[in-house]
């Protein structure tokens, strides 16, 4: 009796799955919000914020370890994407934090990777 029961609670859902389906590919309404929507909104929302990326960010990359893969991460950071120029400050040591920042002479606070 429980294996009917079970078997009919799916056949039904499957049932009211079917004609929901069907129903929704009938009404246009409903089609525009489930197809032409979710293709939309990453457009628009792209679009929109495009002029809001960050650039010109000041770094400073301390660099205690001077070993190939710091270097190469400093590069990365260093890396100007669109033709604009970075500053990245590399110092070997924390200390050289506070003189880093002041060398960059800015009124933002520095971002320190």
């Amino acid at each position: 009796m429980t294996i009917k029961k079970i078997h009919t609670f799916w056949e039904d859902t499957a049932k009211v799955w079917l004609h929901e389906h069907l129903e929704m590919f009938r009404d246009e309404g409903a089609l525009l919000f489930v197809i032409l929507l979710p293709l939309a909104y990453p457009l628009l929302y792209s679009w929109i914020y495009n002029n809001e990326v960050v650039r010109e960010v000041p770094v400073a990359v301390v660099d205690c370890s001077n070993s190939a893969t710091s270097r190469e991460f400093v590069r990365h950071v260093d890396a100007s994407p669109d033709g604009w120029e970075a500053e990245v400050l590399q110092v070997s040591s924390p200390v050289f934090l506070l003189q880093s920042h002041l060398l960059l002479s800015l009124t933002e606070p520095v971002r320190f990777l």
